[in-house]
């Protein structure tokens, strides 16, 4: 039906309820690893172990990360995020090792895993909020800001426009979250208004949502010095960061997720999972963070 919630949208009252208690872990001793690529020393600050670096293309030397290049990410969806640009060898996303050793066919009567799904996560400064609640609804509210600023470059002839912020209480069912999603509205690329929409997949929306919160505490030594922050991690099952646009529309998600790297908050995370591009291909599982697109790719030893 969709590019990816396909199996991933459990809806968000659903999300919620199968997402359970936070996962936990003591990060203020946690160190950066050289011999892992910056995604995984990033992924494993959240929990997404089954994701294992790839080895590197052949001619590559580095450690899977780039930092954004207006000269390599072009200033719309046409090159933005053109992994032939900076990646020697490579012929497409399906070169980069999309497999990872992992299960990607998804049995449509299981929960889908973690790593089977997109996600929003992060860190929140504590000086910045007086509670969990507040910083969830602050740490969803800037990652949204930076969607919409990337998708309006992205898509100029496109409205794009915040129709939802929305916290949700604790009840019997369900945890509490916060989300806001972003219309999108452009007939050349099949986006239609709630207006013009005769089903639901004539509509555009990418829906960012926080459940679990943490904290504070001291943020990671590779992240921070001595900050203390609030930790947003990802549902056990299905998406925080929710795509509805089906493959009949041209918007290339994936990419448009990446090209939101100039925009990004410090220590927010977009965990973008494996799905299938508009070319049929599958894309590989990145982290996009503040001016970095990060892959799965294990470090030369060069760089170590």
């Amino acid at each position: 039906m969709s590019m990816n919630i396909s199996h991933c949208l459990v809806g968000l009252v659903g999300v919620s309820l199968l997402s359970g208690c936070a996962y936990t872990i003591k990060d203020s001793e946690r160190i950066y690893r050289d011999d892992l690529s910056r995604a995984k020393n990033i992924a494993n600050l959240f929990g997404y172990y089954k994701v294992q670096d790839t080895e590197a293309p052949k001619g590559y030397d580095g450690n899977g990360s780039f930092l954004w290049d207006s000269t390599v990410w072009a200033a719309n969806l046409d090159g933005a995020a053109n992994i032939n640009g900076f990646l020697p060898g490579i012929s497409g996303w399906g070169a980069v090792g999309v497999g990872l050793g992992l299960g990607l066919l998804q049995s449509a009567l299981t929960p889908p895993e973690m790593h089977e799904c997109s996600s929003v996560i992060g860190y929140y400064p504590a000086k910045q909020a007086k509670s969990s609640e507040e910083a969830r609804a602050k740490f969803v509210e800037e990652a949204t800001n930076a969607l919409v600023k990337a998708t309006r470059r992205q898509l100029p002839n496109a409205s794009v426009k915040v129709v939802t912020h929305q916290s949700v209480p604790k009840s019997f069912m369900v945890d509490p979250f916060y989300y806001t999603a972003i219309h999108i509205v452009d007939k050349k690329i099949g986006c239609l208004s709630d207006a013009e929409a005769k089903v639901r997949d004539d509509t555009c929306l990418i829906i960012v949502k926080a459940t679990n919160v943490t904290g504070p505490n001291q943020l990671p030594k590779m992240l921070s010095d001595s900050s203390m922050g609030y930790k947003i991690t990802p549902p056990e099952h299905g998406d925080s960061l929710i795509t509805w646009a089906s493959t009949a529309q041209k918007i290339d998600i994936t990419k448009l997720y990446a090209s939101t790297a100039p925009y990004m908050p410090k220590n927010t995370f977009f965990y973008v999972a494996s799905q299938k591009s508009m070319k049929g291909e599958k894309t590989p599982p990145f982290i996009v963070e503040k001016d970095r697109v990060n892959f799965f790719i294990k470090p030369n030893s060069k760089t170590k």
